[in-house]
């Protein structure tokens, strides 16, 4: 630049004075927390494998272009290990937690089918009558949407709901939307909203093995009371920790007070 160079000294220092504290953070809890838990690759693995089957993805280099384009991480090998310190954290929020076998497989039976569905939603059945006789006549689904649909939402993006479980809608459009084949179009179902003429875009099926380590995770937090960063301050005091640089230090204690609000 005309006022001179920028050293990398420069730049180190520009970055420690504004993401010291957060960087240092992330490295003792990454010391700490996969010194006392041994997360294998086989468990970040698993995860990783849900992702692909919910994304419909199947290669690594898929799964690295959805992370870094959609996701913000610099690259693959940086969302793994954003994975397994998460699940090391959630193994010391939870370590004194136990849940029941029969109730992880109650959780899966209710998440273990994800479906993707479109809707047009108008008030009166009259007008869904209507729209349903286009439709079978082959007036395609996205135009009706734009024409007909009263959901502000979805009127925009062919009236797509995109993915979600059993417990998510309501129950008429539930038990409508999760008996029917992909590309199926329902009859007018009514609910508390108005009429809805739903197409079934897409269905996946979780085997356990798929789930299990999400959703005992799952609800092994939601039994936990404390906040993660009360258990992290004792587990760090009991390492007894030491940061040498003072600057460093101080914006660390600031960042801990911060956290604890």
């Amino acid at each position: 630049t005309k006022s001179g160079n920028i050293t990398e000294h420069d730049l180190y220092k520009e970055m420690k004075a504004k993401y010291g504290a957060e960087i240092l953070d992330t490295m003792i809890q990454e010391k700490i927390l996969l010194d006392k838990y041994k997360v294998t690759d086989k468990d970040v693995e698993k995860r990783i494998n849900y992702v692909k089957l919910a994304n419909k993805i199947k290669t690594d280099k898929e799964l690295e272009t959805l992370v870094v384009s959609d996701g913000g991480f610099p690259s693959l090998a940086e969302y793994k290990d954003t994975i397994k310190l998460s699940i090391a954290k959630a193994k010391e929020l939870t370590k004194d937690v136990k849940v029941k076998e029969a109730d992880v497989k109650k959780a899966y039976e209710e998440q273990k089918t994800q479906v993707s569905a479109s809707h047009i939603l108008v008030s009166n059945k009259k007008t869904a009558d209507e729209v349903y006789a286009k439709i079978q006549k082959g007036e395609k689904f996205a135009d009706l949407v734009s024409t007909y649909s009263t959901d502000t939402s979805t009127s925009t993006n062919g009236g797509s709901l995109g993915y979600f479980t059993k417990g998510s809608m309501t129950e008429e459009f539930e038990k409508a939307a999760f008996s029917m084949k992909k590309g199926e179009v329902s009859k007018p179902v009514k609910t508390e909203y108005g009429y809805h003429i739903i197409r079934l875009d897409d269905k996946i099926e979780f085997s356990y093995e798929d789930l299990q380590p999400m959703l005992e995770e799952e609800l092994k937090l939601q039994k936990v009371k404390t906040s993660y960063s009360s258990v992290y301050k004792k587990l760090k005091d009991s390492y007894k920790v030491k940061v040498k640089d003072d600057a460093l230090k101080d914006d660390l204690k600031e960042l801990e007070e911060s956290q604890a609000a």
